[in-house]
């Protein structure tokens, strides 16, 4: 019997042993080494392995060689037929980055752990790594050329420490909806963030100084940007499509706006150009649906071919004494604009300038100019009204009785006399892209030299934005009794009398 029992405990500890003995050798099954090898750059001690359980690991010290792409378009790395086992990626620490096109199209790939040594994100090395949601880039320099694309459930990234981020490199990361990026950053390269649909928001460092062709092109959901001091130009198509932008804070520094910068910002209402600003691009402001109102500053010599293109609610435009040329298109389809004052220095207006402006009524311009014959000849349908020479009027203190300013006019400019007021009928006067006529003139001293009227400040609700023909008319906001004003020309002196 105690023969039995001993036999029954020795067959169930070996039973036990059996089981331990095909445990262990399972696990050790699911971690076989599937591939590795050296991938070290001009023979550095770095190598690689793939286990059976998905973990790809590079160790060693020195860089990854790069792996581009065949002449045919085929993958070069030694691991280019495990790259669907590949669902996870350690980089340890003495090794400096993630190699060129490394581990492109690995589509089962989900988190990269990076050691602090790696520095640079080499191009294409993670391109189309469609289910890479996790990835560590705090110790990043360099962000390479399309390194990310086609990331498409990427939603977050920190890169802190970059000063480099190059031509595509998050370009369709179609969730990506927060990315946090480094002072000290100097460029976004052209179409590094094309097409991140879900990126609502992004603060660009103050030490960039240039964000390149297409940026930023169709981020859909972009609201709001400040666009940093030092940039001294806005790129081609840099904003193109971004379809809820409503606003964009550009700096002094600012100088030109490339083909398309802004085109397509179809919610974008308004946006101020700096002093000093020289030139609108082709196209920068075409199909902005909701622009309703632009001051162009008068350091603008250049306004391109179709800049304002269907802006179907821009209402009034200005175009600063500096141009000379108007070119094509440049206006058409602007379907709401109701009045355009055009300097007396352009000398060449281009084709269908003002085709499709449905609302046009009226263009302010000089008489006897080019412009004045032009529109006469080719849009005979929109009333011409003439200005005077800008030195011809002035303008006094803003009263805050009765809430007037008064306007000088100078009758020796105006080639008149001192008699000139008795037969004035009316001067017309544009307030606010208001015509506004004013009877009640008067001689201001003996000299009998100018003729003044009054204007009613017709907003008083808000003293600080009335215009008078586009230029500020304010208030200091310190003191009020402090009046600051431009007035540069009176509309339609009417002649009276006999």
């Amino acid at each position: 019997m105690v023969t039995l029992i001993k036999r029954g405990i020795g067959a169930i500890f070996s039973a036990i042993v059996i089981v331990l003995l095909f445990n262990i050798a399972t696990f050790a099954a699911d971690t076989d080494v599937l591939i590795s090898g050296s991938c070290g750059y001009n023979d550095a001690d770095v190598t690689y392995s793939l286990t059976s359980d998905g973990v790809f690991t590079v160790s060693g010290t020195g860089y990854m060689d790069s792996y581009l792409l065949t002449s045919s378009g085929a993958p070069t790395m030694p691991w280019k037929d495990y790259r669907d086992s590949i669902t996870e990626i350690v980089i340890e620490d003495g090794v400096g980055n993630v190699s060129y096109g490394g581990f492109a199209n690995c589509k089962y790939l989900t988190k990269v752990t990076l050691a602090s040594s790696v520095k640079n994100i080499d191009p294409y090395c993670f391109y189309g790594c469609s289910l890479l949601t996790d990835i560590n880039c705090e110790n990043i320099d360099y962000v390479g050329e399309a390194a990310f694309a086609y990331c498409d459930v990427l939603d977050n990234i920190d890169l802190s420490k970059a000063t480099e981020i190059c031509k595509n490199a998050f370009a369709y990361c179609l969730g990506l909806t927060d990315i946090t990026l480094a002072e000290g950053l100097l460029t976004i390269g052209e179409t590094a963030f094309y097409r991140c649909d879900t990126l609502e928001s992004i603060d660009i460092p103050s030490t960039v100084t240039s964000i390149e062709l297409g940026a930023f092109g169709y981020c859909y959901e972009l609201d709001n940007v400040k666009i940093p001091y030092g940039i001294t130009a806005i790129s081609d198509r840099a904003f193109f499509g971004c379809s809820a932008l409503t606003n964009i804070e550009i700096p002094e520094t600012v100088k030109t706006t490339g083909l398309g910068s802004f085109a397509y910002c179809s919610n974008l209402k308004s946006i101020n150009l700096p002093d000093g600003f020289t030139t609108i691009g082709q196209q920068t402001f075409f199909n902005c649906y909701m622009l309703e109102n632009i001051e162009i500053p008068e350091s603008v010599t250049d306004i391109s071919m179709g800049a304002f293109g269907n802006c179907t609610s821009l209402n009034r435009i200005v175009i600063p004494d500096n141009v000379t040329v108007i070119n094509d298109n440049l206006f058409y389809g602007c379907t709401n604009l109701k009045s355009a004052e055009i300097p007396k220095n352009v000398t060449s207006i281009g084709s269908s300038v003002f085709t499709g402006c449905s609302n046009l009524s009226c263009i302010y311009l000089y008489e006897d100019t080019y412009a004045d014959t032009f529109i006469a000849e080719n849009n005979s349908s929109i009333q011409r009204k003439y200005m005077t020479e800008d030195d011809a009027v002035a303008i006094s203190d803003l009263n805050t009785e009765n809430n007037t300013f008064t306007v000088l006019i100078d009758t020796d400019k105006l080639g008149g006399t001192h008699e000139t007021a008795q037969y004035l009928d009316a001067v017309n006067i544009l307030v606010n892209d208001e015509g506004q006529n004013v009877s009640n003139y008067r001689y201001t001293d003996e000299t009998e030299k100018y003729i003044a009227f009054d204007v009613q400040y017709i907003n008083d609700s808000n003293s600080e934005t009335a215009s008078v023909r586009s230029e500020a008319v304010t208030t200091d906001s310190e003191d009020s009794s402090v009046f600051k004003y431009y007035v540069t020309s009176v509309l339609n002196i009417g002649m009276g009398g006999n």
